[in-house]
């Protein structure tokens, strides 16, 4: 018959039956008693302890790790920058710089081509002085066309008052 709740006994995770008590007997011996809950492996201690009294000692376990991901680093060049101090020195000595002190340049840069291929201009500063060169280019050319047109008026009149036939507006 089934264990729990519908027969009025407890329901438990697993019976302890006389194998098992054998078994747990061997193992760890006749004086100690069996202790439920939760326990966590502590490596310094070497042993399970429960859970409500293990607490980390060591900081190489830490969640934070502050400067620990420069430990044995070397250069490309087998320099050793295994601390902040040391690559500091070392980019500033070499003229390097990390790609996270251009996000700024970057972004601005892909704005700059994002713009080129929409408007054909990379900056306002470029499209505006685009414009002024074509305005210029158009007032050029306007303009010779205006003294192209009044040379060829003067020299028709010119033709005509020789002919007797003056010109009048």
């Amino acid at each position: 018959m089934a264990r729990g709740m519908v027969n009025g006994e407890p329901i438990v995770s697993q019976a302890q039956t006389k194998a098992f008590d054998e078994g747990f007997e061997r193992t760890f011996g006749a004086d100690r008693k069996v202790e439920r809950g939760r326990f966590i492996y502590d490596p310094e201690l070497g042993r399970c302890v429960p859970a409500a009294e293990y607490h980390e000692r060591r900081a190489l376990d830490a969640p934070v790790m502050a400067g620990r991901f420069y430990e044995n680093v070397v250069a490309t060049d087998g320099t050793d920058i295994g601390t902040r101090a040391k690559r500091e020195e070392y980019m500033r000595k070499n003229g390097l710089a990390d790609p996270s002190d251009f996000t700024q340049h970057l972004a601005q840069k892909r704005a700059e081509r994002d713009r080129f291929y929409q408007t054909g201009f990379g900056t306002a500063e470029q499209e505006k002085s685009a414009k002024q060169a074509a305005d210029r280019a158009l007032h050029e050319i306007v303009d010779a066309r205006q003294k192209d047109y009044d040379h060829t008026r003067a020299r028709r009149e010119a033709e005509r008052t020789r002919r007797g036939k003056g010109f009048t507006p």
